[in-house]
């Protein structure tokens, strides 16, 4: 999902907003696009017994991506998945 792109998180089908602010977003970042595509597909198929709990709001290989959404969105609660090593790519940037 490109980031630059969103102006307001989308609803999934067949969700009112009242639904909607009742879910978890999900934040999936990993570096490996192979690995990102294998967690993808593990939380789709969770999603689909949780269908109103759960939505997959942002998948990214940048940590940074996924700074400007926490702070353009700032979610309350949701689930995190970060690869472990992209703190390297986070000290990388701010230097």
């Amino acid at each position: 999902m490109n980031l630059s792109k969103m102006t307001s998180i989308n609803l999934p089908k067949n969700e009112t907003q009242r639904e909607y602010l009742m879910m978890y977003p999900i934040i999936i970042c990993e570096d490996q696009i192979m690995q990102l595509h294998q967690l993808e597909t593990i939380i789709q198929n969770f999603i689909l017994f949780h269908s109103k709990l759960f939505s997959i709001q942002i998948q990214i290989q940048s940590p940074i991506e996924v700074e400007k959404y926490l702070n353009k969105f700032h979610p309350k609660y949701g689930k995190c998945f970060l690869d472990i090593d992209l703190s390297k790519e986070l000290k990388a940037n701010r230097q």
